[in-house]
């Protein structure tokens, strides 16, 4: 995997949000600075707060850092256009709130709209990437179907595509797996890691899942007090030592037999 040349370079960032609502002088993130590859997957972990959610703002334009700068493949995510961001990057959400009717079809097609031309019509190149993206999320079977009326693990799924139909260099992924069940959890990780190594997309998983991570992640950044606490490998970062110093919390470190990943168990004083 080539390193010279991150396709996300965050410097320096700090962002206030108590700032923003002109009282207070916190630093919700404070100087972050870490870069993203072209090709990897990258973990983003820490506890509630520590500005997982308002990176992920930053990162696709919807705030602005106070200080420091984000450059997308080199370029300032300052002079970018709506446009070109949405081409480049692609957000899953936490949570989303749709009011209107849409069917599954339509909702993945959404994703092609930084593409479509002056007539604001889909081409038959869309209609054929939705379909292979309905195909490779275990989506097209319900296609036809409203995406309100789906589960929430089917509409992870939907939004999932989505995200695929833009063919972005960038995918930003909130608590992807979150209402999954684990036979869902597994496949579509498989898929998106595969995905992403084929068209060497960089994938950003924010989650607390840190098992997600230890099997999923080529490196892991810990995020407290709004920077980056600890970078590396998950083996580097998952340790009992950082986990205790970053979540307050007791666990126990052991290796997955069958994939050489570190798997955390908690200490629980009933057991």
């Amino acid at each position: 995997m080539c390193r010279l040349k991150p396709i996300i370079r965050v410097e320096d960032v700090t962002f206030d949000h108590l700032r923003h609502r002109a009282s207070g002088d916190t630093s919700l993130l404070d100087g972050l600075t870490f870069d993203v590859f072209r090709g990897e997957i990258l973990g983003i972990i820490g506890p509630n707060g520590c500005g997982k959610s308002t990176l992920i703002n930053l990162l696709s334009k919807v705030l602005t850092p106070d200080s420091g700068e984000i450059r997308v493949d080199a370029q300032p995510l300052a002079t970018m256009k709506q446009n070109d961001v949405a081409q480049t990057i692609a957000v899953l959400p936490q949570e989303i709130s749709i009011s209107f009717h849409y069917s599954v079809e339509e909702m993945v097609l959404m994703g092609r709209a930084p593409y479509r031309n002056g007539l604001g019509w889909e081409t038959s190149e869309d209609y054929d990437i939705a379909e292979e993206v309905l195909d490779l999320t275990c989506t097209t079977l319900f296609s036809g179907r409203q995406f309100l009326e789906l589960s929430g693990g089917e509409k992870c799924r939907v939004l999932l595509a989505r995200c695929m139909a833009q063919r972005p260099d960038v995918f930003l992924l909130d608590e992807p797996t979150a209402n999954l069940d684990l036979q869902y959890q597994t496949r579509m990780l498989d898929m998106l890691v595969g995905f992403a190594r084929k068209h060497q997309s960089a994938v950003c998983i924010v989650t607390h899942d840190l098992n997600l991570v230890g099997e999923y992640c080529d490196r892991v950044v810990a995020l407290k007090d709004g920077n980056v606490f600890r970078a590396g490998s998950p083996a580097e970062v998952i340790r009992e030592e950082t986990i205790a110093e970053v979540y307050g919390a007791e666990v126990h470190i052991d290796t997955n037999p069958h994939s050489g990943a570190p798997h955390v168990f908690l200490k629980t004083k009933y057991h």
